[in-house]
């Protein structure tokens, strides 16, 4: 939580194996540091990885089960999954194979990989596990919307469903022959157009939509006052006009932006 209001959360680590920490584990970052919420994004079935091992996964999921426990945080081990043959096998392992539940994963990337990935994604989700999809920009073919529309479909409980920006995160394009040719860089406004796309062109409910975004993140990370408007909750509030353009936002009840002014941080001009 910093001064102005705008409560933020964090994860410690990163993709690779051994984990970059704060403290001296996975489990004192969690309980010692407030804003430490779980691991992430630890990658898995991506070149990009460290390709850990059953070991060292059953580790980390270890330690932030017994660290959520203690904290009464949710411990979460959000994971990156490539495009590589395992998918979310790993993951189906450490529950085969260990007592950490299903609910301490959030994989995300699910949609735009393989469509086995995406089928393998939705079985995670009707086992009760979370899952994420990566909003597209509008100038892109919009495979995370499709991705919706077959969990729709398919019958997944579209409360296990959570949508994100990866926003600032590097998108690196490759030419035929795979090597990376430039970078792009993920934008915080895709979540709004899909926000504004899946109610105006593809029949979802604002209620539906919206809780791709909020409940359902809320829920994941336990997030508690967050994520509904209800007696008690905080005054988390976006006014959006009909055309889904920005106009208000409170922050626990406060104005943080309003038409023609965004309230400035204590160091800025």
């Amino acid at each position: 939580m910093n001064n102005d209001g705008i409560t933020a959360f964090m994860f410690t680590g990163a993709y690779r194996v051994p984990l970059p920490l704060l403290t001296s584990s996975p489990m004192t970052d969690i309980v010692l540091i407030h804003e430490v919420i779980g691991v992430g994004e630890l990658a898995i079935s991506d070149y990009r990885s460290s390709v850990p091992s059953f070991d060292e996964l059953a580790r980390i999921a270890s330690d932030c089960r017994v660290a959520s426990l203690l904290a009464k945080k949710s411990g979460t081990v959000h994971v990156h999954v490539g495009k590589g043959a395992p998918g979310l096998q790993p993951l189906w392992d450490l529950l085969e194979k260990t007592e950490v539940p299903i609910t301490q994963f959030h994989p995300t990337h699910l949609a735009g990989r393989t469509q086995e990935l995406l089928d393998d994604a939705k079985r995670w989700a009707k086992a009760g596990g979370f899952i994420d999809f990566t909003a597209d920009d509008e100038e892109v073919d919009n495979t995370c919307l499709e991705a919706l529309r077959q969990c729709r479909a398919d019958g997944v409980p579209m409360s296990q469903v959570t949508l994100s920006s990866d926003a600032y995160g590097s998108f690196p394009y490759f030419d035929d022959d795979g090597q990376v040719i430039s970078y792009g860089v993920g934008k915080p406004d895709t979540l709004l157009w899909s926000l504004k796309t899946l109610v105006t062109t593809q029949g979802w409910t604002m209620e539906e939509a919206l809780n791709l975004i909020t409940k359902n993140v809320a829920t994941v990370y336990q997030l508690g006052r967050k994520g509904q408007i209800q007696v008690g909750f905080d005054g988390d509030l976006v006014l959006l006009t009909p055309d889904f353009k920005i106009e208000y936002v409170f922050a626990k009840g406060k104005e943080v932006v309003v038409p023609g002014w965004v309230k400035k941080g204590m160091f800025e001009p």
